[in-house]
């Protein structure tokens, strides 16, 4: 009998696991089974207690309701963030999975119980709650009751909201379960070896061999049209039910739910989109410019990642070399980030291990009371370091901002990818500061641009994208792959203004991106962040020290304030009108600097994989 050989042993220089025993022991711990199974009964005490007494309690009494649902809905929310951490790593276990869903039922059938809180405290008259929110015992709820007061108009009675919450778990919910359990085992093939997951031939779009990115992109292409139409058919149902619930809700556009959770209005974004939209030509300028450099009449789709062949080699990270850089770039900033990003690499709250069924992306958790986890698939290519500074970013912020309630813990979109972003720019400048020519610089900087262009410009693509299916959605009817795909190419091709070459195989490419289904509308936090980030940037750069402490600070109040307010005391105004112009202003500056260090460095037109047309493109 043949017996298989174990597993190498693990280093120290091998991407890690992370620990969730400070969450739960396991699947079987008692305390995560008594969350499963007690939740209901305490909701329903809950109720008992509560229900249809709102309306009469004074500010300390109203201020322990409160506490006490915080209460109840903590030890729910910690386990359901540890089902799905379980899921994140192994999307293939139907343990894994059978325990996300029995959480996501519990989380349902409790919730139906005490939705008469809110629905309660939204009846309360205007004059009643101004009087509670000036109140001392409810200072530490007071943003949570204000924004509440916004969704006022667009609740339903409790008989209705507790058959949309009953039906969540089989409804919205199941749907995108479904779609990240297909993601999450999508194979890509290739002519040299057995299939691989996603994640990993994604790393070969940057490689500098242009026929590995071409075969990694075909490679993409082909893996996708897999499961193709059932992906399109979980989308367009989720486009058709959210149009559904807005209908139901009054809410006047497919945006509206999104921006009153991120806290801004429906004019603020679509100035932001617009202003982003009207540069476009910073993208055509930019992907010109590397065409040039790369010795390329025109880039082609696998072609934008590609690191320019200029200066000492792209480096290949190890794990210890991307956690000292990266700890090296917030300790530039701040010691305090440093020490907090030390403690994810040490106390192990990172998993950056590739999976075979380890779903595709990276993201950060944050619970009140807790550390963070980060999760990311490292497979040394510098797009992985940036991707965990990215996701330590928002660790920061997490860890900051963990003693803050339950009510305002959640941190608007628009101001959760602020400290990631930020995170992402100290780490750039580490890598372009230890440059020694010109060359090097300027292909780190390439680095950087591409970064930015990625972050700014193609999430407003992406939201573009989303704006127009949900439109033509509640205006035509289902959508069919084909509509989907046009409609992607239709807004992916504009963004490019011409100077990349995008061929039918990246049609498909939208069904693969997890933000279109679990969060729709997310995309352009992205942009609002990284805009913002430059504009924090400056604001460091003639502050100093003054503006670490304010940061760190904001970072520690979590959602418990407005943007508005939580940014007025590291002087940005988002009410400005030039605010988005002054931040692409920023990037246009780093693409005049490439060019200006591309007139110093010689680029020769050569032959070969590494650039030039492939055969038959």
């Amino acid at each position: 009998m043949t017996t298989s050989a174990p597993p190498p042993a693990r280093t120290t220089d091998d991407p890690p696991t992370w620990d969730l025993t400070d969450l739960f022991d396991g699947p079987d711990d008692r305390a995560l089974l008594d969350v499963v199974e007690g939740t209901l009964g305490h909701a329903k005490a809950y109720a008992t207690r509560w229900r249809g007494r709102i309306a009469d309690l004074d500010a300390p009494r109203l201020a322990a309701a409160i506490t006490e649902y915080e209460q109840l809905v903590l030890p729910v929310r910690r386990a359901s963030t540890y089902a799905n951490l379980r899921v994140a790593t192994d999307g293939d276990d139907p343990a894994r999975q059978a325990l996300a869903a029995r959480l996501a039922e519990v989380t349902a059938t409790a919730q139906q119980e005490v939705l008469f809180l809110e629905l309660e405290l939204l009846a309360l008259p205007e004059d009643r709650i101004a009087t509670l929110l000036q109140e001392p015992a409810l200072a530490g709820h007071r943003h949570y009751l204000t924004t509440l007061r916004r969704q006022r108009e667009h609740v339903l009675g409790e008989p209705e909201e507790r058959v949309l919450t009953a039906l969540g778990p089989t409804g919205p919910s199941a749907w995108q379960r479904l779609f990240a359990n297909m993601s999450s085992s999508i194979q890509v093939p290739r002519p040299d070896g057995p299939p691989r997951p996603l994640e990993h031939a994604t790393a070969d779009l940057q490689s500098p061999d242009r026929r590995v990115r071409d075969i990694a992109t075909e490679g993409i292409s082909m893996a996708l049209m897999g499961e193709l139409r059932i992906r399109a058919s979980i989308y367009d149902t989720l486009v058709q039910d959210h149009a559904i619930r807005d209908d139901l809700r009054g809410h006047d556009s497919w945006l509206h739910v999104r921006n009153l959770a991120n806290e801004v209005n429906d004019t603020q974004v679509r100035a932001l989109v617009d202003a982003v939209t009207a540069r476009y030509d910073l993208v055509g300028r930019w992907y010109r410019l590397k065409a040039r450099l790369m010795g390329l009449d025109t880039l082609a789709e696998h072609d934008r990642y590609a690191p320019l062949p200029l200066g000492d080699a792209p480096q290949q990270f190890s794990w210890t070399e991307a956690r000292e850089l990266v700890t090296a770039a917030y300790a530039d900033f701040s010691p305090v980030a440093a020490e907090i990003v030390e403690m994810h690499f040490d106390e192990a709250w990172i998993d950056a291990v590739p999976g075979e069924h380890k779903q595709p992306g990276a993201f950060c958790v944050a619970v009140p009371g807790q550390h963070p986890w980060v999760n990311l698939s490292f497979t040394g290519a510098d797009n992985d370091v940036m991707t965990l500074a990215h996701e330590l970013g928002h660790g920061i912020h997490g860890f900051l901002q963990r003693d803050v309630v339950q009510s305002s813990f959640d941190v608007p979109l628009t101001m959760a990818e602020t400290a990631s972003v930020f995170g992402e720019t100290v780490t750039h400048r580490r890598l372009e500061a230890a440059s020694t020519d010109n060359a090097t610089t300027l292909r780190l900087l390439a680095r950087r641009i591409d970064g930015e262009i990625a972050t700014i410009f193609r999430q407003v693509a992406m939201f573009r994208f989303e704006d127009e299916v949900h439109t033509r959605r509640r205006a035509s009817g289902q959508l069919s792959v084909e509509d989907l795909n046009g409609i992607w190419m239709a807004t992916q091709r504009e963004m490019f203004d011409g100077a990349v070459q995008l061929g039918d195989r990246y049609a498909h490419w939208w069904s693969y991106v997890p933000h279109f289904v679990h969060s729709p509308g997310y995309v352009y936090a992205y942009a609002f962040g990284n805009l913002l980030s430059f504009a924090l940037l400056e604001r460091w750069e003639a502050d100093g020290d003054r503006f670490v402490n304010a940061y760190l600070t904001m970072l520690s109040k979590g959602g418990s304030e407005s943007p508005e307010d939580l940014l007025a005391p590291l002087g940005v105004d988002l009410a400005d009108p030039e605010f988005w112009q002054s931040g692409l202003a920023v990037l246009e500056g780093l693409i005049e600097r490439a060019e200006r260090l591309a007139d110093t460095v010689t680029t020769a037109r050569t032959t070969g994989p590494s650039a030039g047309a492939l055969p038959g493109r």
